[in-house]
């Protein structure tokens, strides 16, 4: 008679204790970014946590290979985790004519409508504002919604931005 089958919790082995303590780490750290800046959607080139920055995009491929488990599939979804880093969630997006306020008080605040993609604060107003491009350069953009980024300021051309302008 064959031993009867332990539940995998009762098999973790000390390495898959780690590994656990790890994700737990790494959750409690995404958490905390989504009580900060609203969103999960950490960037990749993030400074002020690289390991974060890695971690979340693992779990995305190890979702689509099948490898993470349906209870952390679920904790993660429960904070809002996009699981496809090209879309934001539809609860998440702001009307337009809210983005273009933040996009107002923006340029008040550092003088230009060149909101840089590495500031996870205002990541989906720079979001925004590679959409108003696209947009406008598919001729897509209703003649109004142009009149208002034009008359701001609003630069057509999107231009790289160095990090400590914003910050200095």
């Amino acid at each position: 008679m064959l031993p009867p089958v332990r539940p995998k919790t009762e098999r973790a082995t000390p390495a898959h204790k780690v590994y656990d303590a790890s994700w737990k780490a790494h959750f409690a750290e995404l958490r905390a970014f989504y009580k900060k800046f609203g969103h999960c959607r950490v960037p990749f080139n993030w400074p002020e946590n690289q390991r974060l920055a890695q971690w979340v995009p693992y779990q995305r491929r190890c979702r689509n290979i099948g490898k993470l488990a349906p209870e952390r599939i679920a904790r993660l979804e429960a904070i809002g985790f996009c699981w496809n880093a090209m879309r934001v969630p539809a609860r998440s997006l702001l009307a337009w004519d809210a983005r273009f306020a933040e996009l107002v008080e923006f340029k008040k605040r550092f003088g230009d409508c060149q909101v840089p993609s590495w500031d996870p604060i205002h990541y989906c107003l720079h979001r925004w504002t590679v959409t108003q491009r696209s947009a406008y350069n598919r001729g897509e953009l209703a003649p109004a919604r142009f009149e208002q980024l034009d008359r701001l300021g609003f630069s057509w051309k999107s231009q790289k931005r160095r990090r400590k302008t914003h910050w200095s």
